[in-house]
C-alpha cells in the first residue's frame, strides 16, 4: 500500500518529508486506497525508493471489470502480488483468508504454492486481455478473461474466470477458476488451495472377553454381526448456476 503512516511500501520504504513522499501522494493514494507503485529501489538493505515512476490507483467508483483492468494492467515480471495487510482491498474476506492460509503453509513447507488467483502458464506478461461480464443482481458477477502470454505463442489463450462480489460498496474478487486441472481443466482456486478432510477415523477394538470371578474365559464369545465402517467424503463447494 502506498502513503500509509509509517511510510512503508513493501520492503521498501521512503522519507516521510522527502520529494519522494509528496509525489506518492500527490498521485492521490492515502492510506485508503489501493495503490500500485513501480519505481527504483536500492538492491540492498535498507531497501529505500530512490525514484517513482508511476502511481495508479484502483478507481472507488469501480465496476467489477475495473478490477480486472487494474491486474493485469498492472502487471509484473514477478506477476501481480498483494500483501497481506493489503487483501482485502482487492479480495474478499473468504479469499484473503485462503491467500494468508496458503502463504503460511508455503513458508512452513518451504514450498511453492498458488497464493494469488492469477495464472499465466509460464513466464511472460499477459496481453491481447479480453473480458464478458455477466452480473448477477446487483451484488454478483462473472468476468471472463482471456488473454495471451507475450512469451508464448500467439495462438495459444489463457482463460480465467473471475468470481466478482460487491462488498461496502466495492467490488472485490471472491474466487477464480483457473487452468489447474488435468488437462488444463477449469478449477477454482478455492478448491485447489483447500486440503481435503482426512477419512473418518476406525472405531477402536473392543476389549478382551474376562470372567467376573477368575481367570479370563477361553469360550469364545459370539461375534456381533459386522458393521462397514463409515467413510467421509471430500464435498465440493457448490459451484454458481453458471458454472455448472
Amino acid at each position: 500500500m502506498i502513503g500509509v503512516d509509517n511510510n512503508s511500501i513493501g520492503e521498501a520504504s521512503f522519507p516521510s518529508r522527502s520529494k519522494i513522499a509528496a509525489e506518492v501522494f500527490r498521485g492521490g493514494c492515502d492510506g485508503q486506497d489501493f495503490c500500485m507503485l513501480r519505481a527504483v529501489v536500492t538492491t540492498t538493505e535498507p531497501y529505500r525508493v530512490m525514484k517513482v515512476l508511476a502511481v495508479k490507483k484502483l478507481q472507488d467508483d469501480r465496476e467489477p471489470e475495473d478490477v480486472i483492468k487494474f491486474v493485469y494492467g498492472n502487471w509484473s515480471p514477478n506477476g501481480f502480488n498483494v500483501d497481506d495487510d493489503d487483501l482485502e482491498k482487492l479480495y474478499t474476506t473468504r479469499l484473503a483468508d485462503i491467500i494468508r492460509k496458503a502463504r503460511e503453509r508455503g513458508r512452513i513447507e518451504e514450498s511453492d504454492v498458488l497464493d494469488q488467483p492469477f495464472y499465466t502458464g509460464q513466464d511472460g506478461n499477459p496481453i491481447n486481455v479480453k473480458m464478458n461480464i455477466t452480473k448477477m443482481g446487483d451484488e454478483s458477477a462473472i468476468v471472463r478473461t482471456t488473454y495471451v502470454v507475450d512469451a508464448d505463442s500467439a495462438d495459444v489463450v489463457q482463460r480465467v474466470n473471475f468470481e466478482m462480489r460487491k462488498v461496502d460498496g466495492d467490488w472485490r474478487i471472491d474466487d477464480a477458476r483457473l487452468p489447474l486441472g488435468p488437462r488444463d481443466e477449469m478449477t477454482l482456486f478455492s478448491e485447489f488451495n483447500s486440503p481435503a478432510p482426512p477419512d473418518a477415523p476406525s472405531p477402536p477394538a473392543p476389549p478382551a472377553s474376562a470372567s467376573p470371578s477368575g481367570p479370563a474365559s477361553t469360550a469364545t464369545p459370539p461375534q456381533a454381526a459386522t458393521q462397514p465402517t463409515p467413510q467421509v467424503k471430500p464435498q465440493s463447494p457448490e459451484l454458481p448456476p453458471i458454472w455448472r
